[in-house]
């Protein structure tokens, strides 16, 4: 799994404007295996365009595409959340 995302696709979200802080996989737990990234946006109508953005992008399109030729579907599951740092948090 990271090593088929660690390729372009990183490089497709910053040109459209999907910037990660973070990725991380579970060491321990029932989630494995996984990759979690932490992506700041500053609402929820400009995480929605930046993802839509993604989406659409012809090379993402046609990575994917190779990268489901090659070893099988990407994800079996997502889970989306999003989140609001508290006026305390260090990144907030």
């Amino acid at each position: 799994l990271n090593e088929r995302f660690s390729g372009p696709e990183i490089k497709i979200f910053h040109r459209v404007g999907v910037h990660p802080l973070f990725y991380s996989t579970t060491v321990f737990g029932t989630m494995r295996p996984n990759l979690t990234y932490l992506i700041p946006f500053a609402n929820l109508a400009e995480r929605e365009k930046a993802w839509n953005a993604f989406g659409a992008d012809p090379e993402w399109i046609k990575v994917r595409r190779e990268s489901i030729e090659r070893g099988g579907q990407i994800s079996s599951q997502m889970q989306i959340s999003l989140y609001r740092a508290m006026a305390y948090s260090p990144v907030g």
